[in-house]
């Protein structure tokens, strides 16, 4: 950003009905890179939203 310092945005994962806004969060923000941390599906039940 201005001052050097890298821009990041810490979030948990989209699932279908919120991934629009997430992917508008991204734009507005002018992200760069989405690193997942996360599994996307835990004991048969998916967790986040998967492209």
């Amino acid at each position: 950003d201005l001052y050097g310092y890298p821009r990041y945005i810490a979030a948990q994962g989209p699932i279908d009905a919120s991934l629009k806004d997430f992917f508008h969060m991204i734009w507005t923000f002018q992200i760069t890179s989405i690193i997942c941390t996360a599994i996307d599906n835990e004991a048969g039940r998916v967790r986040i939203f998967r492209i």
